[in-house]
């Protein structure tokens, strides 16, 4: 659903190095716009928190950029080693059914605050 959000379980934790890879939709045609729509609202700079079992690690907004598909860096948006950072995911540009939807993507990349 558009409410909810991905972590993908075979790269970095919050807690581990390299990048920790949440994703979702930003919107379907039966449920409307999601939160991950206000992503693209976001700037250098802004917070984020992310729910760690009974804690909460926070990252500071780095980069907000979109990016085709065809063009997405798929090893360094799932780095599995490195310095720790946040990779939120979702669908941007334009719609085009025939072409499977979404034609590129929106990434942010946030690293933690100490």
């Amino acid at each position: 659903t558009v409410r909810e959000l991905s972590w993908y379980k075979f790269g970095s934790g919050p807690l581990d190095p390299g990048a920790t890879v949440i994703a979702g939709h930003v919107d379907t045609e039966s449920e409307g716009i999601g939160p991950l729509a206000r992503l693209a609202g976001l700037e250098k700079g802004d917070r984020i928190k992310v729910g760690v079992g009974k804690g909460q690690v926070i990252y500071e907004v780095d980069v907000v950029r979109q990016v085709s598909k065809s063009l997405l860096d798929l090893d360094a948006l799932f780095a599995r080693s490195g310095p720790r950072k946040l990779h939120l995911v979702t669908c941007a540009g334009a719609y085009d059914a025939d072409r499977g939807g979404y034609q590129a993507n929106l990434v942010v990349i946030g690293r933690p605050v100490d």
